[in-house]
């Protein structure tokens, strides 16, 4: 087996749009997600999550940059290698009414793709997979519950057996009473098939519940990657910590008590991405190296990255720091690095 399962690298994708320029989608995205693990991609809408899994499942084509499944070129495939990269990598939708046809029964939705692909196996073996009852077959998707067709949406999916699941905000549509039992069954299915996810989402809180790394997104560029629990329990770039502020906690005691980090203004037009930081007209943290350059994701491997001038100056202080004194260094890897 291939030591990725999705390898991106320096993914590129503008958008022509007439009187307006080009939008810029992505610009020079990279991830790596290990066969077996989650990558949770999280943002705000607009900053490219949707783009990017339109590209993981070849509907789309990056204008720069190679994105690899199990070792394969996704962009260049053709014909029966295409056909089996399309049968490894499969896309649940955000919305599970419009992904199915309404005038198809959902027995007949199942049974069309596994004789397209010659899959001896029958839809109500597909449906118990999911946990839905084999009746459910003659029922039609409006007949049904949000949280059951978003059954139907992933029993679909893995009709063809994947390998990887891309999952594009596969809750948000749905009550808040039934995604905690959308995320159990996913949680079940990658331990039962071995599956590896990409899941998409705008909730940093929904991630951290699956993902085993976490990319954070603002405007077409990663600005956090690494270990689930640094991102979400400890992050470090301002972005990323407004968006951790922004998950409710619910006991209210501790909810008053945390450090609120909040964000001015809007997500700046993606047509016109301001120069150096693309986050910076909205950072309390700005300096002026901030609004001239672009700051790197840095390091530029292991297991975390960010991409922050002040943040990256302050971690440089603290590891100078940590190297100086044996008692700043105990100190200071006690306070996760001088990060608060």
């Amino acid at each position: 087996m291939p030591d990725l399962a999705i390898e991106v690298r320096d993914v590129v994708k503008h958008y022509r749009t007439p009187g307006r320029g080009d939008v810029h989608a992505l610009d020079g995205v990279s991830i790596a997600v290990e066969p077996g693990r989650v990558l949770g991609i999280v943002g705000e809408s607009g900053c490219g999550k949707s783009t990017l899994a339109r590209l993981l499942t070849r509907l789309e084509r990056p204008d720069a940059g190679r994105i690899d499944v199990l070792g394969q070129p996704l962009a260049t495939a053709r014909g029966s290698a295409l056909r089996q990269l399309r049968r490894t990598i499969q896309l649940v939708f955000q919305d599970p009414y419009a992904s199915l046809d309404p005038r198809q029964r959902v027995g007949d939705a199942l049974t069309e793709v596994l004789a397209v692909h010659r899959i001896a196996e029958s839809a109500a073996d597909l449906l118990e997979l999911v946990g839905l009852p084999a009746t459910t077959a003659s029922r039609y998707p409006h007949q049904l519950s949000g949280g059951q067709r978003q059954r139907v949406g992933i029993a679909r999916a893995l009709a063809v057996r994947p390998k990887v699941l891309v999952l594009d905000e596969p809750v948000s549509a749905l009550d808040v009473s039934v995604r905690a039992e959308i995320i159990n069954l996913l949680g079940s299915l990658r331990s039962e098939l071995a599956l590896t996810f990409v899941f998409i989402s705008h909730d940093l809180g929904m991630v951290r519940h699956l993902a085993d790394d976490i990319a954070v997104m603002y405007l077409g560029k990663i600005v956090e990657y690494g270990p689930w629990n640094q991102v979400s329990d400890a992050p470090r770039h301002p972005y990323t910590r407004a968006l951790q502020a922004a998950v409710p906690i619910a006991d209210p005691r501790h909810d008053r008590a945390r450090s609120t980090h909040t964000v001015a203004g809007e997500v700046p037009d993606a047509a016109n991405p301001p120069t150096g930081c693309r986050f910076h007209p909205r950072c309390p943290l700005a300096e002026d190296i901030c609004r001239r350059e672009e700051p790197a994701l840095l390091p530029k491997s292991g297991g975390y990255r960010l991409a922050c001038h002040v943040m990256q100056r302050e971690l440089a202080a603290s590891d100078g720091t940590r190297t100086g004194s044996g008692a700043a260094a105990s100190g200071s890897a006690s306070t996760g690095g001088g990060v608060r």
